[in-house]
């Protein structure tokens, strides 16, 4: 059963279903935001957000950020970078 799995997936993964996909979700997110190719309104589509506001909710709790200072944080830490 449903209840069943998701019980078991607790007691193996240490979070909820439902936390491991958000998780997958915040780091494809960051990924892409990192790569600089798309806008936060595409990553928010892209990685499956109901909407770019629960997307910038999630980055806020999840990390203490908005998707917009990850990817300037990104880019200044790639300038950084030598090689």
């Amino acid at each position: 059963s449903r209840s069943s799995l998701e019980e078991y997936f607790r007691r193996e993964r240490k979070c909820t279903v439902h936390q491991e996909i958000l998780h997958h979700k915040l780091d494809v997110a960051k990924a892409l935001l990192a790569k600089g190719d798309a806008s936060s309104a595409e990553v928010a589509i892209r990685c499956g957000f109901t909407s770019l506001q629960y997307m910038y909710a999630v980055f806020r709790r999840e990390l203490g950020c908005t998707p917009r200072e990850f990817q300037e944080r990104a880019k200044s830490t790639e300038a950084s970078t030598p090689g």
